[in-house]
């Protein structure tokens, strides 16, 4: 039982979610962008 479903195979949800936005840095540009949007002088490394 996975996720309150039966499934022969467990989805990678997990991975694909930080596949998709830590591991390619979407995540850290996002905030960036934030910051820089309220004011805050940001600089990535």
């Amino acid at each position: 039982m996975y996720g309150g479903i039966e499934v022969d195979h467990k989805p990678h949800v997990w991975q694909d979610t930080i596949d998709n936005t830590v591991n390619n840095e979407e995540l850290l540009k996002l905030a960036v962008d934030y910051l820089k949007s309220h004011g805050i002088s940001v600089r990535a490394a």
